[in-house]
């Protein structure tokens, strides 16, 4: 019996844009060490690893999304619709969260200095990964 549960394409998609993202990882580092490095209080060490975070890992779950390779059960719906349905959910209350706590007040006023930056930064990460996965529905119709 196979254990291996991704093809070949998967696995090297999902190297490719793995490698992708660890270069833009050690580029955001030097980033933010230089903007660190010249004014000490320009984000919160929170935010830093948040944005740290955000942009490769975003990056690398929208690549793999739209190259069907994030999930080797892309023929399995019921997991697709779980999954979809989980950021769905998650992203409902943590902007919930961020309403009840009057938060998008607090982030205009202090920006990046805000603790709440890194919860509106999650909430943006999963809408994001949610239209990759809606956008990757639509073309899988399509191509049926």
């Amino acid at each position: 019996m196979n254990n291996n549960i991704f093809d070949e394409r998967q696995q090297l998609n999902q190297y490719k844009y793995g490698s992708h993202s660890f270069f833009i990882l050690v580029f955001s580092v030097i980033i933010c060490t230089v903007l660190k490095f010249f004014n000490p209080n320009s984000i919160t060490p929170v935010n830093e690893m948040i944005l740290l975070l955000f942009i490769p890992s975003m990056y690398f779950s929208v690549a793999t999304i739209l190259t069907n390779s994030f999930c080797s059960f892309s023929n399995n719906k019921k997991l697709n619709i779980i999954i979809l349905s989980d950021m769905v959910a998650t992203f409902i209350f943590l902007i919930s969260f961020l309403f009840f706590k009057n938060a998008f007040a607090d982030i205009a006023k202090y920006k990046f200095l805000s603790d709440y930056t890194a919860v509106l930064l999650i909430c943006i990460n999963l809408l994001i990964v949610g239209i990759a996965y809606i956008i990757r529905f639509k073309t899988d119709k399509e191509s049926i």
